[in-house]
C-alpha cells in the first residue's frame, strides 16, 4: 500500500518545504535523489503523486522520515 496524502497539491508543498529547509537547490535534489528535474519539478507542483519509492529515495538520499508528511509544520525533527 502506498504513502500518499490525501491533497496532493500540499504534499508537492511539504516536498518543496523539506528541500529548502535542507538547503538544496532543485539540481542538488536532483543529484541526491538520482532522478529527472522534471520529477523533482512535478512533485513540488503536485502534478506528480509522491508515491512510497520516491519517499524512499528522499530517506536513502536525505535521511528524511516518512512522518514529515503528517506533521509538515517540524520539518526539523524528521530531517538530519
Amino acid at each position: 500500500m502506498e504513502y500518499l496524502v490525501k491533497n496532493m497539491k500540499n504534499k508537492g508543498e511539504i516536498f518543496k518545504k523539506i528541500r529548502e529547509y535542507l538547503g538544496l537547490s532543485q539540481r542538488a535534489m536532483v543529484d541526491k535523489m538520482g532522478c529527472s528535474a522534471a520529477m523533482i519539478r512535478r512533485c513540488e507542483t503536485g502534478e506528480r503523486e509522491i508515491t512510497d519509492e520516491i519517499v524512499r529515495r528522499m530517506y536513502e538520499s536525505c535521511s528524511v522520515d516518512k512522518r514529515v508528511f503528517d506533521d509538515p509544520d517540524h520539518i526539523e525533527a524528521y530531517c538530519n
